[in-house]
């Protein structure tokens, strides 16, 4: 047998020791990575999100110029609050494998669609064995087999035996926002760390999710509508909605609308509704903090009342829509004739508007409507406090022709010099000033604030509500609400990737 020179062995001695070094290095400087001295995580989460099986635009915000139903109501605006609170968050755009997986810690899997590619075993067996390890699995799914969504997704909810369901979940009045029975509120919660501290949160013809491990639930009085599915799907739409009238089969409530469970070392929940995280209504009550608490429930993370509160749009001025304040259950939800929900989701369109009946003293400007019934004591001292600070103004929507003389107006506006009344184009307008330089502006609108007449956020305007809405831009403006500037990638650049 050949012999080496001692001087070659102590070079591979001292070779094979090092790399034990570096190994020993690399694993110690994960485990910190991964982990504080408590043994909590203490990187910040990475979030990936289905681009692949399902229509998932992130970077596309709610625009001016856009009117398209599914970029409207899509994730990007959740991703952009996850982002605000320094999470990670990334497009998968190809199938799911263990190794994509790696270095992950929520996958968000939006409502899909059958015109997408289906889920292969492999896929399957990579999502539960990500699970498995500890992973979080945040699951969208909708009202009855819209988009075949239930189709789509069998095998992967088979085999993390979860149950899916064919229905709309429908509620009576007092549960509804509006006449209509499908735009719901929930306001029944399990304890549970998702649920802490919600009061109500709303769903836009959402569905039922499995009842073993609901955590929300719909009123006594709900019921599950179930679908109407032609013969092959064949249909002028893919919605394929019920009657929307109660039949003696159907399910009555309560029916779980969001669902939470372990599955080995992870979790998974289940949502109902994607309009509930969409662009448009994650603003609306409390699903912006039902959205943060379900994702950091679902990455092991603590999720605390100030990170909720301080979670803003840094680029976007925030707008105070104050519901209930003339004793309706809802104003910028309600998408009837009645109703404020289109200039709801126009405001989003151009700022962080936050329609809610809990205090938002940080915001610049707060919107409400008012009629020829007086504002309650309650809502009056509350607007009084907002203009007691610095730099703040109040919008009041003329709904009726309100008396700018009346009491109730010199109450509000006690201290304040009075302007001038403007007439610009449709809008009429009068201000008030205080020497905080904050100010109180009544504005009836000659076409209408509500929805029968201001135009509702997927159409496309004419020339007068054009003319109008840019009007409404300026007073805006001068109120302290900018328009961002439009800096985030296009639709069409999302699509190109």
């Amino acid at each position: 047998m050949e012999s080496f020179p001692r001087e070659w062995m102590l070079t591979q001695d001292c070779g094979r020791f090092l790399w034990i070094c570096v190994a020993w290095m690399i694993c110690c400087v994960e485990t910190a990575v991964c982990e504080d001295s408590a043994g909590n995580p203490s990187r910040n989460p990475r979030v990936l999100v289905d681009a692949y099986h399902a229509h998932s635009w992130i970077d596309t915000m709610p625009s001016m110029a856009m009117n398209q139903y599914h970029l409207l109501h899509g994730p990007s605006r959740i991703i952009h609050a996850l982002r605000a609170a320094e999470w990670k968050c990334e497009a998968q755009l190809g199938p799911w494998t263990n190794e994509v997986l790696v270095n992950c810690e929520v996958i968000y899997i939006n409502l899909v669609s059958a015109d997408r590619p289906p889920f292969t075993v492999d896929e399957v067996l990579a999502i539960e064995n990500f699970v498995k390890q500890g992973g979080g699995l945040f699951l969208v799914t909708d009202h009855t087999n819209c988009y075949f969504h239930n189709h789509v997704l069998g095998s992967l909810a088979e085999r993390l035996d979860l149950e899916l369901t064919s229905e709309l979940l429908c509620d009576r009045p007092p549960h509804t926002a509006g006449p209509g029975n499908a735009w719901v509120f929930l306001s029944s919660f399990r304890e549970h760390p998702i649920t802490r501290g919600l009061e109500r949160i709303a769903f836009q013809s959402g569905g039922c999710v499995d009842s073993r491990h609901g955590i929300i639930h719909s009123s006594n009085r709900s019921w599950g509508d179930w679908a109407n599915i032609p013969t092959y799907g064949e249909s002028n739409s893919p919605g394929f909605y019920g009657d929307f009238q109660q039949q003696p089969i159907e399910r009555t409530g309560p029916l779980a609308a969001v669902a939470a469970k372990e599955y080995g070392n992870g979790r998974i929940v289940v949502l109902g509704d994607q309009n509930c995280f969409g662009g448009v209504f994650l603003n609306y009550l409390d699903n912006r903090k039902l959205a943060l608490q379900t994702f950091h429930w679902l990455a092991k993370r603590e999720c605390n009342e100030n990170l909720v509160e301080n979670n803003r749009e840094k680029k976007r001025p925030l707008v105070w829509c104050l519901e209930n304040p003339i004793g309706k259950e809802s104003d910028f939800g309600d998408g009837s004739n009645a109703g404020l929900y289109h200039l709801y989701a126009w405001l989003g369109k151009m700022a962080d508007a936050r329609a809610t009946n809990r205090e938002r003293m940080d915001a610049k400007l707060m919107i409400l409507s008012c009629t020829k019934d007086p504002l309650s004591p309650q809502t009056m001292a509350l607007i009084q406090r907002f203009l007691a600070k610095h730099s703040k103004a109040v919008l009041i929507l003329d709904l009726q022709s309100v008396d700018t003389k009346s009491n109730e107006i010199d109450l509000l506006t006690l201290g304040f010099a009075r302007g001038k009344t403007e007439k610009v184009g449709e809008l009429e307008y009068t201000k008030w000033y205080n020497p905080l330089e904050s100010s109180v502006v009544i504005c009836k609108n000659n076409l209408g604030w509500n929805n029968k007449h201001f135009p509702g956020p997927e159409a496309t305007m004419n020339a007068t509500q054009h003319a109008m809405c840019k009007q409404l831009i300026l007073l805006l403006s001068e109120l302290g609400v900018q328009q961002e500037t439009q800096s985030t990638k296009s639709w069409l650049e999302e699509r190109d990737e």
